[in-house]
């Protein structure tokens, strides 16, 4: 998968990542749903990402 691939598999998924993101008690899927929003999200997103992270501690 490539940049633009995942950039459009974001946009296209993004509600259904922020709920999984956001209500997943899977730390795998959490993470891997944090990486998709890092890698293929909107500035906005990162910053979602870091404040997820942020939350951890």
């Amino acid at each position: 998968m490539n940049d633009s691939s995942v950039t459009e598999y974001v946009e296209e998924n993004h509600d259904m990542i922020a709920s999984v993101l956001k209500h997943s008690s899977d730390e795998f899927i959490r993470a891997c749903a944090l990486m998709l929003l890092k890698n293929g999200g909107t500035e906005y997103d990162v910053e979602q990402v870091k404040r997820e992270l942020d939350s951890l501690n």
